[in-house]
């Protein structure tokens, strides 16, 4: 049950529904009586059912009243064992002894806490940071970290050794971070053999090349065990986003899967990087974020022949890239399906099952006979079942869609009623057109054909008659 405004007595009740409570106090209704906040720190203390606790603080609150306010709330949290979540927004950490030493009993006493979040809170002391550092270096059940809109650039040295690497989630965000700071992070991860799965450095402008070249290093080792690393708004330009993905001694970036890059200032240079990053057969990159960037024309190119040798890649944002002209939108839908020849289809990409970017009339065209919508939805049906069920419904709707669209529920006939079809079409390629290239083309799309049905039986759903219901001989016939 959640709660955004409750009275102090919600609390001493020791509800069992009770599990989060959103505190959130402004100038008009905050309690200035001690023993209200006495009651309240003494509720938190009592109550065992409370697993999240999300204190936020009007800025125009006065600093002396919320010194009261911390320590209620630390007199009771020293106590408590039963959090698992704790939020502090708009709070001063300033000249707070008595809530250090109390909060020191509560990093050492709760083995549930896992989740910390400060919010757009005031740290000016050095000594706060070094009893925080302190209690979360000693709290193995910590897994998510966040912090944001605090200036860290002289502390973080200082938390360092509390931001483990063995941690899930660890987000950074808009704490003046730079090159050197990411260094240092670095280091101490690679001292802990492991690094967080989930690594936000959003709107840390200071972050720049080199800072991208020592993330790049570590995620290329083999103990990694990132999964998200998000740099939006971080200016790092092509330079950085080619420092972070180019590899290090035949390594790559092989756990990532989702990696956004959204306003950094990446042009066409870096996609070079991506494409690489794309045909590795190694990577595990599910979503590539893209948005607001200076991609044109040339970059969606490169990209789009990476994309043609991968077979992982699902989500693609290029959202605010001006420079893509309706030429460079196109190359996504001969992408998904290049309706040239059924070899040609076959080998076209059949993972891609979003793209946010094109105008929204681009979706509906139809170029050569199909929209980008229709290539976009086979894909998504198709997701769970694989690739070759994507390759076969793309074949049979833009090659044979007579047969594909008298099938029940868009399955193939069967291969007696397809072959004097496909062998009609090629046929008539070779009457119509007497050339030798002709010949030559049709004798490649026949040795395409052949291929598929030799080796992908499975693709078109064929029926394999079996000798199982043959009576077997014995010994003595």
């Amino acid at each position: 049950m959640e709660n955004n405004r409750i009275p102090f007595a919600c609390l001493l009740a020791n509800d069992p529904r009770l599990l989060r409570v959103c505190v959130r106090w402004d100038c008009e209704n905050f309690p200035s009586s001690t023993i209200k906040w006495e009651e309240l720190g003494e509720s938190i203390r009592r109550n065992t059912n409370l697993r999240a606790l999300d204190v936020s603080f009007n800025p125009l609150i006065d600093e002396d009243v919320q010194i009261g306010a911390l320590g209620a709330l630390a007199q009771g949290l020293s106590y408590n064992d039963s959090l698992n979540s704790l939020t502090f927004r708009n709070a001063v950490f300033w000249r707070r002894e008595r809530f250090s030493l109390l909060m020191g009993r509560f990093w050492r006493g709760n083995s549930n806490i896992e989740t910390l979040r400060l919010d757009n809170c005031v740290v000016s002391d050095r000594a706060e940071w070094s009893v925080l550092a302190k209690g979360l270096a000693g709290c193995i059940s910590m897994r998510n970290v966040t912090i944001d809109s605090i200036d860290l650039s002289s502390s973080l040295y200082i938390l360092i050794a509390a931001l483990r690497g063995d941690l899930a989630k660890l987000q950074l965000r808009d704490c003046d971070i730079n090159s050197t700071h990411i260094r240092a992070l670095a280091s101490s991860w690679h001292i802990d053999q492991s690094t967080p799965s989930f690594i936000d450095l959003s709107h840390n402008v200071g972050i720049g090349v080199n800072g991208c070249k020592s993330l790049g290093l570590l995620l290329k080792l083999p103990y990694h065990k990132t999964r998200r690393l998000s740099l939006n708004y971080v200016p790092v330009g092509s330079r950085g986003v080619c420092a972070l993905l180019r590899p290090y001694k035949d390594q790559s970036l092989k756990r990532l899967t989702r990696l956004d890059l959204k306003s950094t200032g990446t042009c066409d240079e870096a996609c070079l990087a991506l494409a690489d990053l794309l045909r590795e057969p190694s990577n595990c990159l599910l979503h590539l974020n893209l948005k607001d960037n200076c991609i044109g024309d040339s970059g969606v190119s490169v990209l789009a022949k990476g994309l043609l040798s991968n077979n992982k890649l699902r989500l693609v944002s290029l959202d605010g890239n001006v420079a893509i002209t309706e030429k460079g939108w196109s190359l996504f839908q001969h992408l998904l399906g290049n309706l040239s020849s059924i070899d040609a289809t076959h080998n076209s990409n059949h993972t891609l099952v979003s793209l946010s970017g094109p105008p929204q009339n681009f979706f509906d065209c139809t170029i050569e006979g199909c929209t980008l919508t229709s290539l976009l939805g086979i894909n998504r049906l198709s997701r769970h079942s694989g690739f070759p069920t994507a390759a076969v419904r793309k074949i049979m709707k833009f090659h044979l869609g007579c047969f594909y669209n008298n099938s029940h529920r868009g399955r193939p006939a069967a291969l007696h009623c397809m072959i004097p079809s496909i062998l009609g079409w090629i046929g008539d390629r070779c009457c119509t057109k007497r050339d030798w290239r002709v010949y030559v083309e049709t004798c490649d799309s026949l040795s395409a054909f052949y291929h598929i049905v030799r080796n992908n039986a499975s693709l078109f759903a064929f029926e394999t008659r079996h000798n199982a219901g043959k009576r077997k001989r014995t010994v003595g016939q």
